[in-house]
């Protein structure tokens, strides 16, 4: 009886298992790509709509204000937001 059918077909099967494996890994990694891509969005977001909501309370500092909307601004930076020239 013959041997070789059958090493040919472990062989088969042992290449379509690494070809799964190369082809899960890619897509594991995709889906990490969009799932921090999802959350930088996310907090882009929540950054820019606490920037525009931030107001000085009367009676505290005009400084401490400043502070809290450099600081978002530096967020925005940190997430690769490009601001125009004007800003």
């Amino acid at each position: 009886m013959d041997d070789r059918p059958h090493a040919t077909l472990t062989t088969n099967v042992l290449y379509g298992q690494r070809h799964w494996f190369q082809v899960k890994s890619s897509f594991i990694r995709f889906m990490d790509r969009v799932s921090k891509s999802e959350h930088a969005r996310q907090e882009r977001f929540q950054v820019v709509r606490a920037l525009v909501e931030c107001k000085n309370q009367e009676g505290t500092s005009v400084y401490a204000h400043v502070q809290k909307m450099k600081g978002y601004i530096d967020r925005l930076g940190n997430l690769n937001v490009a601001f125009p020239n004007e800003l």
